[in-house]
């Protein structure tokens, strides 16, 4: 008889055992299945994107056409906001621009532009003469010591022209400063170079009909920019636009400058 008992009450707590890890192993998957599965909401989220079928509209309810406002993106002054998701397939955002302190911490975040592979950083750059469209005659010593910022560019080329207000703001910042020489090669022609500065002004002093110093150090991507410091070396080489230029750009020219 007590053996009867012993089994019964055996049974009765290896039954409780395992219904109470059975319980526990059913709650720990509810958990993790609920932790793993995103949400209803989530999902609608991951799918709202920035595109050409977004509305995207300013403070004052003004709505900017798609190559507009992707204009204003790619400047890198402008932020946007999603103000109604409903509709993923067209989404509501609103445009903003950053304060100078939000651009200038977004930019330091920004990692170095693309490498140009007609430039390496510490090599000696090969000086050249050259004559500005203002007919001022550089000779190849006259820059030696200078601190040279060169870029390489042409008319047709969307990077090139979106870039210009920018480095026009370097020439700006350094105009008491006659230890830096900023100069601009253009491919094109002064006769096109002439008619497009007065719609774009570009404050470099400006070469024209430059292919064949862009051949000669074998630039082909577009706009290329480069730091020279006054030791001769390659302080900085880019290729492509970037709002991260300027910022690389200054950084080398105050560090040639000490």
């Amino acid at each position: 008889m007590k053996k009867i008992l012993l089994l019964q009450l055996f049974l009765i707590v290896g039954i409780t055992l395992a219904f109470a890890q059975q319980k526990k192993e059913s709650n720990g998957n509810q958990s993790k299945s609920s932790t793993a599965q995103p949400t209803s909401v989530d999902r609608v989220r991951s799918t709202i994107k920035l595109d050409e079928n977004a509305q995207v509209r300013g403070a004052d309810g003004m709505e900017y056409p798609y190559a507009v406002w992707r204009k204003l993106a790619q400047g890198g002054k402008h932020s946007f906001k999603l103000l109604d998701g409903k509709n993923p397939n067209a989404p509501i955002f609103l445009i903003y621009e950053l304060s100078q302190q939000e651009i200038e911490s977004r930019l330091e975040r920004m990692p170095k532009p693309m490498d140009s592979a007609a430039f390496t950083e510490g090599d000696t750059f090969n000086y050249f003469s050259f004559r500005d469209t203002d007919n001022k005659k550089y000779k190849k010593e006259d820059l030696v010591g200078k601190v040279l910022v060169i870029n390489f560019w042409f008319i047709n080329c969307p990077p090139c022209r979106q870039e210009i207000p920018d480095l026009n703001k370097l020439v700006e910042d350094y105009k008491d400063n006659d230890k830096i020489i900023f100069i601009a090669v253009g491919l094109d022609e002064w006769v096109d170079v002439k008619e497009f500065i007065k719609k774009t002004p570009f404050t470099y002093h400006l070469v024209t009909d430059g292919r064949y110093t862009a051949k000669e150090y074998g630039v082909t991507g577009y706009p290329t920019n480069l730091v020279v410091d006054t030791e001769g070396k390659i302080a900085f080489q880019s290729k492509g636009g970037s709002s991260a230029n300027p910022l690389w750009m200054k950084k080398a020219i105050d560090k040639a400058l000490e």
